[in-house]
């Protein structure tokens, strides 16, 4: 896990899940002036929504939200969220963009990085201003970065994974194991409500 930061300021690609949100407080903990993120596509579900308001106004940290009608591009989502933040990183003069993808991560694609090395260079082309991708946890696995929430004091009841999109979390979609396997791993008490 990462002990420290070399940027002073950034922009959180922020979900309401699990990872971004102890990525959110350990980035606050480091005292990086952060703006946070979320993007609102139409499988975003009102709870990742929620959660990020919570935990971002507890922090007082700058909370905005993007709505995208993507019907055609929910499989790369991370990516288009990401290049937003870029942007919204450059027009704030900031100094990175940061995601909680980590070692146990499978959602985004190889690629991805590469495209959004791209995206970074092509901004620092058209505004001279550079932003840093920078991703703290990705030599760390889940449990270890619930072990580290633990240590900072997430409030993990305010953070959603379910890829179901309900009211409560069901238990059985990937998102609701790995989250569970993960407190079990850490030894951590798992908060979560589990249909």
């Amino acid at each position: 896990m990462p002990s420290s930061i070399s940027v002073k300021s950034g922009v959180l690609f922020y979900t309401g899940g699990l990872d971004s949100t102890v990525l959110l407080y350990w980035l606050h903990n480091q005292g990086v002036r952060l703006r946070a993120l979320s993007v609102n596509h139409d499988q975003n579900s009102k709870k990742e929504l929620m959660c990020s308001a919570k935990n971002t106004s507890r922090l007082a940290v700058y909370y905005s939200v993007c709505g995208i009608d993507a019907h055609n591009i929910v499989n790369n989502h991370c990516m288009v969220a990401l290049s937003i933040a870029i942007g919204h990183a450059v027009a704030n003069e900031m100094e990175a963009v940061f995601f909680a993808g980590h070692r146990d991560d499978e959602e985004v694609p190889g690629f991805a990085k590469d495209f959004l090395t791209g995206i970074r260079l092509a901004a620092l082309n058209v505004s001279q201003h550079e932003v840093k991708l920078m991703t703290p946890f990705s030599s760390a696995g889940k449990a270890d970065i619930v072990t580290l929430g633990a240590e900072l004091g997430v409030p993990f009841d305010d953070t959603w994974s379910c890829e179901k999109y309900g009211t409560t979390h069901c238990g059985i979609c990937n998102g609701c194991a790995t989250r569970h396997a993960a407190f079990e791993l850490a030894e951590v008490d798992d908060p979560t409500k589990y249909m």
